[in-house]
């Protein structure tokens, strides 16, 4: 306890129910267990994803003036799942995997998409709004904003115009285009015109109560 000074990580997280807390050393974050054993590298930032056993790692670097944040994921064994080069680490509980968008720096090189061992199974030039293991949907900004959903499983694909994508939950999603809103399933191209006051409506009833 006694060990690093002035832990305000170690005050408050050590005292949670979390099995693992992050203390500060040569400013650098490290993930240790409460068993004492070391977990990760040093990193600017950790925290925890909405997937269990799993931590969202922030490394910052200067670029043009800019603090640049790359991310990355490592698990509660150690292992950095996702190494620390993307811009936005994003992960799919459903069917865990985890989606990544590249552009950093200026610059743009493929997204891609993991399994939760840190194995490639999908990359694309295009940038990948959601992904599953086997539907991924694309976004395209030229000549118009829309989206392109692969199956890797049929290889077939489709468009649709869109200027924002929400997934839901199984295989649902909401999708915006200008001022028409759509509830699509992804597998079965079936969408529903929804109103979107009423949609709105609803949603405050649910959080509400």
């Amino acid at each position: 306890m006694f060990t690093f000074e002035n832990q305000q990580e170690l005050q408050f997280n050590y005292q949670d129910s979390s099995n693992y807390f992050k203390i500060l050393f040569q400013n650098k974050l490290y993930l240790v267990s409460k068993k004492g054993k070391q977990i990760s590298s040093g990193f600017d930032n950790i925290s925890e994803s909405k997937a269990k056993g799993y931590f969202e790692t922030e490394k910052y670097a200067e670029f043009n003036k800019e603090i640049i944040r790359t991310k990355g994921l490592v698990d509660s064994t150690g292992l950095e799942v996702i190494k620390c080069k993307y811009h936005t680490v994003a992960i799919n509980t459903e069917d865990s995997t985890i989606y990544c968008c590249s552009a950093v720096y200026n610059s743009k090189s493929n997204d891609d998409v993991y399994n939760y061992k840190g194995k490639l199974i999908y990359s694309n030039k295009n940038h990948i709004e959601f992904s599953s293991k086997t539907i991924h949907v694309l976004k395209r900004y030229e000549p118009n904003e829309s989206f392109v959903i692969e199956n890797s499983v049929t290889n077939n694909s489709y468009d649709m115009d869109g200027n924002l994508f929400v997934y839901l939950k199984k295989n649902k999603a909401l999708v915006i285009n200008k001022d028409n809103w759509f509830i699509i399933d992804i597998l079965t191209k079936k969408r529903q015109k929804i109103d979107k006051d009423e949609y709105f409506q609803n949603l405050y009833r649910m959080i509400e109560y």
